[in-house]
């Protein structure tokens, strides 16, 4: 019993570094590329991959890459746009985020965008400058991306948790939603916001056209989900969309 127990525990060790090489032999990192993140652990975890551990191992076979994932906004939790000086920017885009919040802390890339950011993280510590006023707008990170060899990668999720296509509609200059601005710490940034915040819109359809299906590298992980795609090809396809069809996204 104590052997089979010692072979569980191991596996579960071993796991991440499972994952890590099917992703590196199908997917093919490159050796400075950037990737975006989209992640959800809940079936990782059971198999006994934790944030910590997989970002361990990918660093440990892809160590010059530079990891980037979506931060949420910095907000006290009592109030709606009162931004202060002093107040940790809370994180609400789930654990991978979380972890490379609290234990990359001293080395990470963070834009500082009070309304929508990236968190970041390479070994050297070196990152494009971070300031913005506008969330996917002309020097945002999403924005200095699409000029770098970048990948998005969705570790059990689909597209509708992309947050790039923001940017696609803010380009396409969408017609649900309109810019405004509001004020953080004495300065003015500017929102890309819904008209209506009851209007849902459905990133998912993106997934489900043809040119973009062509696009997307795949892979089963114990039935878990993970998808690469390459950044620009994804935008510019569908931007195309977005032009030809202002509404697409909006479920009727």
């Amino acid at each position: 019993q104590l052997k089979n127990y010692k072979k569980r525990q191991n596996k579960k060790k071993d796991m991440a570094e499972q994952l890590v090489k099917k992703i590196q032999s199908l997917f093919k990192l490159k050796k400075k590329q950037n990737i975006i993140i989209h992640s959800n652990f809940s079936n990782l975890l059971k198999l006994g991959v934790n944030p910590k551990r997989f970002l361990n191992v990918l660093f440990e076979y892809c160590p010059e890459i530079t990891i980037f994932a979506p931060a949420g906004f910095f907000r006290e939790k009592k109030f709606k746009l009162n931004f202060f000086k002093n107040v940790i920017p809370s994180n609400e885009f789930g654990i991978l985020t979380k972890e490379i919040l609290k234990n990359l802390k001293n080395n990470i890339f963070r834009n500082n965008n009070p309304f929508d950011n990236l968190v970041g993280y390479n070994k050297k510590g070196k990152y494009f400058k971070n300031k913005n006023i506008l969330a996917y707008g002309k020097n945002s990170p999403y924005r200095k991306l699409l000029k770098l060899d970048t990948a998005i990668m969705l570790l059990d999720v689909t597209f509708f948790y992309n947050s790039m296509f923001h940017m696609v509609e803010l380009d396409a200059r969408v017609p649900y939603r309109k810019l405004l601005k509001f004020k953080s710490n004495k300065k003015i940034f500017q929102l890309y916001a819904r008209k209506k915040e009851s209007l849902f819109l459905d990133y998912a359809k993106f997934q489900k056209n043809k040119k973009i299906l062509r696009l997307i590298k795949k892979v089963n992980f114990y039935k878990i989900k993970i998808m690469l795609i390459n950044y620009k090809s994804l935008y510019n396809e569908s931007l195309k969309i977005l032009k030809t069809n202002p509404n697409f996204l909006i479920k009727k």
